[in-house]
């Protein structure tokens, strides 16, 4: 879809805010280093080494505990874009942020990404001919954070996930400007945000077809108090984009589910896929702890699926029994609900087939 010229103001306003540092500000650029990963299988069946780029951001750029953050890319084709974000937890507290640490703080331990979706050998994968944009997370803010954030007792937190986010997403646009498919992604924390993102790649990409795929991040409600206390410690206003009709930042239309409704009014021809597990024991968990909600996770999944899908959005659903958390990773090619494989499922929402929902027998809200 082609923006209107008030939000394509606001989007070059708002890049240029998070990106000075990152770009200018400290007369530093990014630096590349490339990184020989898992091969991709060729016509004539031989393995060909992938290369991965592994770019350093500069300031302000910084993982949480103000360490160097990077991101990956991987060239293919370039008509076709994967942007992934990474999961990791999250943080919100002195207790969640450093007395019992609920999220990643730094990059320390990243290597270039090989399984799942990642794997570009398997021939199943839908993905493989795909160029990707790869972004850590080390913010415990679905990388959705533009600020620093002081939690007491010196626990002082970069929340700047979207300073970090958004100038990995605006050197994917750079780097494959005639891109006509591209796919917005993320697993865990990475998913939780990823709707927003997607709503952006339809102004960064305007020839593009875009589908949004979050996994394991459906079962978190719509608390409009937590939703604006929380987002408050992160900054999430600065990052809410100023589209045409959509509220103010710092309202409860603004929530995680919400993010999807108002990503699929600013462009509906986006395509949102949802794929969870009935009784994630993450997202429970973490539904807990921020207090969100105490309701089976199966319920919460099912009202967040019945808000975006009222509001008009094209949307594709796969719940699967179990505890599991995220699939797109390990387990990619063995998931399946009755004879349908999640790979084949995804290849054909990519490829621009009418699908159908996808949900375990079990997989019904419960009822007192």
């Amino acid at each position: 879809m082609t923006a209107g010229p008030r939000f394509k103001i606001a989007v070059v306003v708002a890049a240029a805010a998070l990106l000075a540092g990152c770009s200018s500000g400290s007369g530093s650029s990014a630096s590349t280093t490339t990184v020989v990963g898992a091969g991709a299988n060729t016509e004539s069946g031989n393995v060909k080494e992938v290369k991965w780029e592994k770019v350093l951001a500069p300031r302000p750029c910084a993982c949480s505990d103000g360490s160097e953050f990077h991101f990956w890319i991987r060239r293919a084709n370039p008509k076709k874009v994967l942007f992934f974000l990474y999961g990791g937890g999250a943080c919100f507290s002195k207790e969640t942020c450093a007395t019992k640490p609920t999220f990643t703080a730094n990059l320390s331990d990243d290597s270039s990404p090989t399984d799942g979706i990642f794997d570009f050998s398997n021939p199943e994968n839908p993905f493989a001919d795909y160029s990707v944009v790869a972004v850590p997370y080390c913010t415990g803010d679905l990388h959705l954070g533009t600020v620093i954030h002081d939690y007491g007792d010196g626990t002082l937190i970069r929340h700047v996930g979207a300073v970090n986010g958004m100038a990995a997403f605006t050197s994917t646009a750079s780097m494959f400007p005639d891109a006509t498919e591209v796919v917005v992604a993320g697993s865990s924390a990475g998913a939780a945000g990823s709707p927003l993102y997607a709503g952006l790649a339809s102004d960064l990409f305007p020839k593009a077809n875009i589908v949004n795929i979050a996994d394991a991040a459906g079962g978190y409600p719509a608390n409009p108090g937590v939703t604006l206390a929380i987002g408050s410690l992160w900054g999430i206003n600065s990052t809410i984009p100023a589209w045409p009709n959509a509220p103010e930042p710092g309202t409860p239309e603004w929530s995680l589910p919400g993010m999807a409704v108002q990503a699929s009014k600013h462009d509906p021809e986006i395509t949102f896929v949802r794929i969870d597990h009935a009784a994630d024991e993450v997202q429970e968990q973490f539904n807990e702890l921020a207090g969100l909600t105490d309701e089976p996770l199966i319920n919460a999944i099912s009202a967040n699926e019945q808000m975006i899908r009222d509001s008009g959005a094209k949307m594709n659903v796969w719940i699967n029994s179990g505890t599991e958390h995220t699939i797109l990773g390990e387990g990619f090619y063995d998931a399946k609900i009755a004879n349908e494989k999640l790979t084949v499922w995804l290849g054909g929402i990519v490829e621009g087939k009418k699908v159908d929902d996808e949900r375990c027998d079990e997989c019904s809200p419960v009822t007192n």
